[in-house]
């Protein structure tokens, strides 16, 4: 059978007929009985495909070349179907939630069950979040259901919002492996998890993820610390990183961390102004456009600003666009930076004189006089902020 020609008014007012079925549901159950009972989502009513089309009327009066009876989605060819279904459902749907994402077009009718089932693309974003904590039957329910949507999706890469924040029962630590066990098609992971729960990741890395690109990873909880380095989850395919992690990493891991990830666009990092080896070697990361470095100290009678200066010299950025530096520290206790400290400071932002658009900085322990240097060796700069110890932001340009 010939696919009508479908004019573009006549398919986005369908969309539209078909979006609001989320808004109202006006759909009515049929006898046709659940076909969900092993997807690992709850059992709901399966509703009529001609429900759908009654607000309009048959297809055959819009297209008469289409067989009588037929609906206007059933017209469009399976690839546009899938993008329809792809357009509809929400980035990162919860899971567990028949309301979101795939659950609710299983809700439909059988046809659209075969299809999604079909369609390992809808199965390959979710959210799972457990900052709720569950009963024990709600845990076993989530562990099913993401199951259930790890296999439908497949073998292709994943981007996912995992929040976990405590190791519950044995129950939630299966779920947690269910997650850590898809580790090689990680694309686009964000993660808040307690310290412990990466310990896994050892035995089921074997390798960097060759699908990783965003990774963003924050952990707490002082039992059972690890070493990002060691458990080689990041490598060079990785062009957006942003770790907030317990133990918080010395500025050599931090380096340590970047060259395994020289193709970086975007990252943010907390770090101990600290070094456990002598020497650097210079790194360049050609593409990076954001830089985030959050520094906080570890005791008192720890270096201040040498190591910091150190590490920030050390680095070639020839494309960078925004430096944000955090430095939370008690500025009542950390003392001010020298002239020579505030000097080296200001030879880093000129090497980046040329594409340097904003510059954030927080509770830097430099005076107004040094902080209005900036501006000066800086020309390119479009937005100047500075955030004093416990005041407001203060705009310059």
């Amino acid at each position: 059978m010939q696919i009508p020609h479908l004019s573009s008014g006549v398919f986005l007012a369908h969309q539209r007929q078909f979006l609001s079925f989320r808004e109202h549901q006006h759909l009515t159950p049929t006898n046709e009985g659940s076909c969900i009972d092993s997807s690992g989502v709850e059992q709901v009513p399966v509703f009529s495909r001609t429900s759908i089309s009654s607000s309009s009327g048959d297809i055959a009066e819009v297209h008469p070349d289409y067989p009588k009876g037929g609906t206007l989605f059933a017209a469009f060819p399976v690839e546009l179907q899938v993008e329809v279904f792809l357009q509809f459902c929400e980035i990162f749907p919860a899971i567990g939630k028949a309301t979101e994402g795939p659950p609710l077009l299983l809700r439909i009718c059988r046809a659209w069950t075969e299809l999604v089932f079909r369609t390992p693309q809808l199965w390959t974003s979710f959210t799972l979040d457990l900052r709720s904590l569950p009963g024990p039957n709600q845990t076993a329910f989530l562990i099913s259901a993401t199951k259930g949507w790890l296999n439908r999706s497949r073998d292709l890469p994943l981007s996912f919002r995992l929040h976990y924040p405590v190791l519950v029962d044995t129950a939630s630590t299966e779920l947690m492996q269910c997650i850590l066990a898809s580790f090689p098609r990680w694309r686009d992971a964000t993660l808040h998890v307690p310290t412990a729960c990466l310990l896994p990741l050892r035995g089921v890395t074997h390798g960097r993820s060759s699908c990783l690109r965003t990774f963003s990873l924050q952990t707490f909880g002082n039992s059972s610390p690890i070493v990002l380095k060691d458990l080689g989850i990041i490598g060079t395919q990785v062009t957006e990183l942003d770790l907030s992690i317990v133990p918080i990493p010395t500025l050599d891991e931090c380096l340590h961390i970047l060259k395994e990830c020289v193709n970086l666009r975007r990252c943010s990092m907390n770090a101990i102004p600290l070094f456990s080896s002598d020497g650097l070697e210079p790194l360049s990361l050609q593409d990076l456009e954001h830089l985030q470095l959050n520094i906080f100290r570890r005791s008192l009678s720890q270096p201040t600003s040498d190591p910091f200066l150190a590490f920030l010299h050390s680095l070639f950025l020839p494309a960078l666009q925004f430096l944000r530096i955090s430095w939370n520290w008690n500025t009542s206790q950390a003392p001010r930076w020298s002239n020579v400290s505030s000097n080296r400071f200001v030879e880093f932002l000129e090497q980046l004189s040329g594409h340097l658009e904003t510059l954030h900085v927080e509770n830097l322990p430099l005076d107004a006089g040094q902080i209005f240097d900036f501006h000066k060796v800086v020309p390119s700069l479009q937005c100047l902020s500075i955030v004093p110890k416990g005041g407001r932001e203060v705009r310059y340009l």
